[in-house]
């Protein structure tokens, strides 16, 4: 499902582009998770090269503890796999989330946007005006003078998740402002019938402050690069 909601597929299983943009997908996208190990490789590459990134990443050790991950880098950084080098620049690595059963009541004056062509944002989120019909449900939060301030929104998904995507305007973060907003977010996502996921890399902390703020359970650990 993880997986399934990140990306388009081929009819062979193979990775076309990410869900929700143009992007092209990865050359691999390595899911490590306690029970083991998942991965995807596009449909881009060469039968031989997937051949030769499909047997590295069956290699792959699986990682006793979640609590394990973040400090335990995948053989695949640790040995190159075949023809990559050392690790690129755009690599990514972090923690993926569910959330728990039952979600906390919204704290702040939280709203959901419907109709977001002409909504009044600062000018760091004028991007929202430009939304795709998937990317709802949108959850806002306006300052003082009714502007939308931060938001949470669906950056890809499917008929049985969507993954979280969150933005606080410079000037307001630390204020709280995202958690209510993803937390509005998933509870919108709920009541659609459909599980809500989030995740962000290691080095994201404040992401990552976000996650310890509503309690979020880790259940995987996300690899990829070009």
């Amino acid at each position: 499902m993880h997986l399934d909601t990140l990306y388009e597929r081929d009819d062979a299983g193979l990775t076309l582009r990410e869900r929700g943009g143009r992007t092209a997908a990865p050359d691999f996208h390595l899911v490590r998770t306690v029970d083991g190990n998942r991965w995807l490789l596009s449909a881009a590459l060469s039968e031989g090269r997937r051949s030769e990134l499909d047997d590295a990443l069956s290699r792959e050790p699986v990682v006793s503890a979640l609590d394990e991950m973040e400090h335990s880098l995948p053989v695949v950084i640790a040995r190159p796999l075949p023809e990559q080098g050392p690790e690129p620049v755009a690599a990514y690595r972090g923690p993926a989330f569910r959330f728990r059963d039952q979600l906390a009541p919204v704290a702040g004056p939280i709203e959901l946007l419907r109709d977001p062509r002409g909504a009044r944002v600062v000018p760091e989120l004028d991007w929202i005006r430009d939304v795709e019909p998937a990317a709802h449900p949108l959850a806002v939060a306006r300052n003082s003078s009714g502007e939308v301030v931060s938001i949470c929104h669906s950056a890809c998904g499917t008929a049985r998740a969507a993954e979280a995507g969150v933005e606080t305007a410079a000037g307001y973060r630390g204020r709280g402002l995202a958690g209510d907003v993803v937390l509005a977010w998933a509870a919108a996502v709920l009541a659609g019938g459909r599980l809500p996921l989030y995740s962000t890399q290691w080095t994201n902390h404040a992401s990552r402050a976000v996650a310890r703020k509503l309690g979020l359970i880790m259940y995987a650990e996300d690899y990829h690069c070009p």
